[in-house]
């Protein structure tokens, strides 16, 4: 009987997926507001927010993009092809929200998909 709680105990941790801090689970859907809002709650876990993509200093070395919803941003990483291609565009974010100190409050995404 021991043994076989052994077993079943370490066949669990060799299968389980080894994943980062809060990308797990499904990404937790979220407002861009309430991200913004409650960034120290958010900072470090898996979330989808919906937005415009925006471009700023595009073309440049310092170029960047944010999401918007309204008058809330949060800053987007990634492929930067991918997100001039977005930009203007309507879309659901999914990624690792990130809050850096004098860098701001951004999503590092790893998936972008359209929405009406």
């Amino acid at each position: 009987m021991f043994k076989k709680r052994i077993a079943d105990i370490a066949r669990a941790a060799l299968s389980a997926p080894h994943f980062p801090l809060g990308t797990r689970h499904s990404p937790l859907a979220l407002p861009v507001r309430e991200a913004w809002l409650a960034h120290e709650r958010y900072t470090g876990r898996r979330v989808a927010l919906v937005g415009v993509v925006r471009a700023f200093e595009a073309g440049t070395p310092d170029e960047y993009f944010t999401l918007d919803d309204g008058p809330n941003r949060i800053g987007l990483r990634g492929d930067a092809p991918t997100l001039r291609e977005q930009t203007g565009r309507r879309i659901r974010a999914t990624g690792l929200l990130v809050f850096k100190p004098g860098d701001g409050i951004f999503l590092v995404f790893d998936d972008l998909r359209s929405v009406p």
